[in-house]
């Protein structure tokens, strides 16, 4: 899951961000006695079992806009990076029927692209 892209304008290289959200109808719960997430989807609810707290954080801001997980990874330990990168990356290929994908450039400048899931079948992936 690479969250940036380089990209060329006008002679020089800016970098792509990758942010991931949930759409407005999509109701993020937690709290729950397990330590589960349950999602409130338009297609039904999604319970994400035996999440760490990194990932609940992430689940809960996608609730409010786009995120990037980069800034969520931010303050976890070194060692321990990798491993919940993976995990996000698998969780949100799980999810993909309910985020939504914004790509757009780091610098600010450029426009933003947004994809978002219309049947509980959608899947999106970037080209390398």
């Amino acid at each position: 899951m690479d969250s940036h892209m380089p990209w060329r304008q006008s002679g020089r290289q800016v970098r792509t961000v990758a942010l991931w959200s949930f759409p407005e109808d999509v109701l993020v719960e937690t709290g729950a006695p397990d330590g589960s997430v349950l999602l409130l989807t338009r297609w039904g609810e999604i319970r994400v079992t035996d999440p760490d707290p990194t990932t609940v954080e992430s689940l809960r801001r996608m609730s409010f806009g786009p995120v990037s997980l980069e800034n969520v990874l931010q303050g976890v330990a070194d060692d321990r990076v990798e491993d919940l990168r993976r995990r996000l990356s698998a969780l949100l290929d799980r999810l993909q029927h309910v985020v939504v994908r914004s790509v757009g450039l780091a610098d600010g400048l450029g426009p933003w692209l947004s994809a978002l899931p219309l049947t509980p079948r959608a899947v999106f992936r970037l080209a390398p």
